[in-house]
């Protein structure tokens, strides 16, 4: 182990570390190290091993974020909630400890259920990162459980969630274990970020999330990426956006959201969400007429630096509104790659209204109103 910027780090990749005697180094650096950030991931652990490392981590008052990211890989699973037992038990003490990372590593509910006494009884933990742990929906209802107690702990102390980041992507919630998220980030009322996509969410989860965010008026990334919105959630989540006055990111990427979806995406934008940054929409079957709406919508926005719209049918009118608006926020480059766009430039292949021309028209003057900081 080394100190680097401020953070004891591993010095060593993939090394196996099965009992408090082959943790020997890993602990002395501890014992030794006056730092507030601790990592561990990319080696792995046993239980004796993890047990021994936490004890090392118990005198140390000033822990603020911890990454035991990847530390179980060729372990039993039967060997890992006993170990975040024993790192829960150290750190659910810590009165400074912000940041917790857990991902990649494949748990499941029982791990979960293994750290659940760090999220209950620290009531200042600011970011959960539990992203590709097999969570599934019985890990997701565990998590939400202990959020909610904690949230009402806070609560009869007289002070408010501290929660602010939950990243919990690749973990199969789907619908039933992001509802009982959603209800607890309502509860708390905290979130900044929140990401969980690729878990095998449809429109009625979403739909959930959304309404949930309506008590989080202060979040700022929202990533649902590759998950199944359809035009229902997308719907959802555009009648949640004027609340979210602080939203800076905004992924829902390759999640079927439809062109209708993005109709009423576009139009609750249009007047909302004023220091959005980046807008992620590939592959949502986004026609010309839903790429003329997000033109219009984006006009107003002049922190704008990332859009991503490829994978969509989007043929030369939607793409001409699209790069018009750019070119007049003076950010010409923020559109992705248009590789996999299924839309053509060829307008005897394009079978739009002819009031798409009128359109585009029509955008220049909404366009020329930008003013550009």
């Amino acid at each position: 182990m080394e100190v680097k910027e401020g953070k004891l780090v591993p010095t060593k990749q993939e090394h196996r570390y099965d009992d408090a005697e082959a943790a020997k180094e890993v602990i002395t650096a501890i014992t030794e190290s006056s730092v507030t950030e601790y990592a561990f991931s990319g080696n792995t652990f046993g239980t004796p091993a993890l047990t021994a490392v936490a004890a090392a981590l118990d005198p140390k008052t000033d822990v603020v974020a911890v990454d035991f990211s990847d530390i179980f890989r060729t372990r039993l699973r039967a060997e890992i909630p006993p170990a975040l037992e024993a790192l829960a038990a150290v750190l659910k003490t810590k009165e400074n400890l912000k940041e917790v990372n857990l991902s990649d590593n494949a748990f499941g509910p029982d791990g979960a259920n293994g750290f659940r006494a760090l999220l209950v009884e620290n009531g200042n933990l600011e970011r959960l990162l539990t992203s590709n742990c097999g969570l599934g929906i019985g890990g997701a209802k565990i998590i939400a459980e202990a959020l909610l107690a904690r949230c009402e702990a806070n609560k009869a102390e007289g002070k408010p969630a501290a929660l602010t980041t939950f990243i919990a992507g690749r973990n199969r919630l789907e619908n039933d274990g992001i509802t009982p998220l959603a209800a607890s980030f309502a509860a708390m009322g905290t979130m900044k970020v929140i990401r969980v996509f690729q878990n095998g969410i449809n429109k009625e989860g979403i739909i959930a999330l959304a309404e949930a965010l309506g008590a989080n008026t202060d979040l700022e990334v929202l990533d649902v990426n590759d998950n199944t919105v359809k035009a229902e959630g997308s719907k959802a989540i555009a009648a949640v956006l004027p609340k979210l006055t602080k939203l800076k990111t905004l992924d829902v990427g390759d999640c079927l959201m439809t062109n209708e979806g993005v109709l009423a995406l576009a139009e609750a934008l249009e007047n909302s969400c004023p220091d959005l940054e980046v807008l992620n929409l590939v592959f949502n079957e986004i026609e010309d007429d839903g790429a003329i709406a997000l033109a219009k919508a984006l006009a107003n926005k002049t922190k704008l630096k990332t859009l991503e719209l490829d994978g969509n049918e989007i043929h030369s009118a939607g793409l001409d509104a699209i790069k018009s608006v750019l070119a007049a926020l003076g950010v010409p480059d923020a559109l992705g790659s248009m590789e996999d766009n299924e839309g053509s430039d060829d307008e005897d292949d394009w079978s739009g209204d002819d009031d798409d021309d009128d359109d585009v028209n029509n955008l220049a003057k909404d366009v020329a109103a930008v003013k550009v900081e």
